[in-house]
């Protein structure tokens, strides 16, 4: 059983047309809806690949009831909580003649304090239900309210055995990682961010004699990709400074790092454990769950993966949309990992399955089939 949390879903709408004239009217050839949301994303792939999943959300308002519907229509197995604040709609105008997309993207919603205590219970209260293999994390929060949630969560799953995957960005990002998820998978922009920020951090608790607070600095752990003072972000952008990022973020307590590479593929670091370290304390009682019993051990984190860094490069395929490519291969990864397949397979699995995706419209529709015809064309190396 892998549990997906999606935190942000949106009811997503594309409109296609011929091609669109500012000013005129413009002819709506046809519309296609989707329940949308990363975690949704990777609901869609573990169902192709026939793994057990949840997928837990939240909705409101009609766009809410509408985005339930959809995820009954694609075999969702949903634990939904219900907001008052409307779901938000994503729309995206495709042009058709020549092939131009434009998305029209809306905020979340807010949450209030009380919704974000139940939020936060439930999904608890259903990882100690069911102890996944995996719960994963993904995308965004929709409000200041949830901020601090992932971090809670990984710290809380961890107590109970049960490996994170953490696939997210900015505070969000920033915040979760201090737990020390099982696996993380920024891009590099997202990477930029990170150690950006990280980075000003530790400048400004330098600068004032004293830590941030958070945990890391009193373990003599630098914030930046390598050794000495973080260089900048921009180095990211060359293959060196990817590798550097790649092993910060190792460093961090996290045991696999994917840093997404986007059409060029990714770089994938593993370091030894079970993946079931403790993380710092993390106050869990904001939600009212229950603190773990003393003797509690959970069934992930006892395989030991392979130490070292590989690189993933894609097969060719002719794109037509990249979106949910992520969410593609953190499904196909996990579903790999979870079938006992070592490490470089995880990756050859997750590699196939998001060049599967971008070679169709619909976002992590692609099947078994079209995952499989894919893996032999995905390269594989060890790099460190």
């Amino acid at each position: 059983m892998i549990i997906s949390v999606t935190l942000n879903p949106c009811l997503d709408k594309t409109v296609f047309v011929d091609r669109v004239e500012p000013g005129k009217r413009v002819h709506v050839k046809r519309v296609k809806y989707v329940a949308g949301g990363k975690g949704l994303n990777i609901a869609r792939i573990l169902n192709s690949l026939g793994y057990p999943n949840i997928a837990f959300t939240i909705a409101g308002g009609w766009s809410g009831s509408f985005l339930e519907d959809l995820m009954r229509e694609d075999k969702i197995t949903g634990e939904v909580v219900r907001i008052r604040g409307l779901t938000r709609t994503v729309a995206t105008v495709l042009e058709e003649d020549p092939w131009i997309a434009t998305e029209y993207n809306e905020d979340g919603p807010e949450i209030t304090r009380d919704e974000a205590a139940e939020i936060e219970s439930r999904l608890c209260d259903l990882i100690k239900a069911r102890r996944p293999e995996f719960v994963i994390l993904s995308g965004s929060v929709p409000c200041r309210g949830l901020v601090g949630i992932y971090a809670r969560v990984i710290s809380y799953a961890k107590s109970l055995g049960v490996k994170t995957i953490l696939d997210t960005r900015d505070e969000a990002l920033a915040d979760g990682i201090k737990a020390a998820p099982f696996m993380v998978k920024p891009n590099l922009k997202e990477a930029e961010a990170l150690f950006a920020g990280l980075n000003a951090n530790h400048r400004s608790s330098g600068a004032h004699g004293r830590n941030t607070g958070s945990g890391e600095e009193g373990e003599g752990r630098r914030p930046g990709p390598g050794g000495g003072d973080p260089g900048p972000a921009e180095e990211l952008g060359a293959r060196e400074g990817a590798l550097r990022a790649v092993r910060a973020l190792l460093d961090m307590s996290i045991q696999v790092v994917v840093l997404s590479l986007g059409r060029d593929g990714a770089l994938v670091g593993a370091r030894p454990g079970s993946g079931s370290e403790p993380g710092p304390d993390i106050d869990v009682g904001i939600a009212g769950v229950a603190a773990t019993p003393p003797g509690i051990a959970g069934r992930a984190g006892s395989r030991q993966i392979e130490e070292g860094i590989w690189e993933a490069v894609p097969p060719q395929v002719e794109e037509v949309n990249p979106v949910a490519s992520g969410d593609a291969f953190v499904g196909a990864f996990a579903y790999a990992m979870v079938s006992g397949m070592p490490l470089p397979e995880c990756i050859r699995w997750g590699t196939a399955a998001g060049a599967a995706n971008a070679a169709m419209w619909e976002p992590a529709y692609c099947s078994r089939e079209q995952i499989e015809a894919l893996l032999d064309g995905v390269i594989v190396r060890k790099v460190k």
